[in-house]
């Protein structure tokens, strides 16, 4: 058993899988692509966050990340395997999620960690798989934001700055 001996933050983290027709290269084609006015805000709690600032970390985000391959995008939603909620998945892949939340629910009774391990790692890859199907074609990215350094992080995190752009949320909290 894991016993912290230290202070322990409420601070959180997620990854965004991104699925672009284009990347692009320039703060307004952020701007553009995320559907935001570059000189407005957006409000996250009592804070005001500059779109402007956002859509420049997240071209930087994109110009210092490689494209996404089938590997990585197992590995991340991985992290969160329930990932993929609102995803119109094919019957045998919302089968496996099935089997997976069973999973879930049993092995915190029976502590059958190995057959948890088995059947998420099924659903990640079929899932994984679907995505890039689904989206062939499209530049993938994976971008991570956390709400432990900053308002503007914190918006980027949970303000949903991706709504405008098809992409699989994964929760790391």
């Amino acid at each position: 058993m894991k016993v912290r001996r230290f202070l322990v933050s409420n601070s959180s983290s997620s990854s965004f899988i991104l699925f672009l027709d284009k990347v692009p290269r320039s703060v307004e084609e952020v701007g553009e692509m995320l559907g935001m006015d570059l000189d407005g805000h957006l409000w996250y709690y009592t804070t005001a966050v500059s779109v402007r600032r956002i859509a420049e970390r997240v071209l930087d985000d994109l110009r210092t990340t490689e494209e996404a391959t089938l590997e990585d995008v197992t590995e991340r939603l991985y992290e969160d395997a329930l990932a993929g909620d609102g995803i119109d998945m094919p019957k045998h892949i919302a089968a496996i999620r099935k089997r997976l939340e069973e999973a879930e629910s049993k092995a915190r009774i029976t502590e059958d960690w190995e057959h948890l391990h088995e059947v998420r790692r099924e659903y990640t890859e079929a899932l994984a798989a679907h995505l890039l199907e689904k989206y062939a074609g499209k530049h993938v990215y994976i971008l991570e934001y956390s709400d432990n350094c900053m308002d503007y992080e914190a918006a980027m995190e949970h303000g949903d700055i991706f709504r405008s752009v098809p992409h699989v949320y994964v929760n790391h909290h």
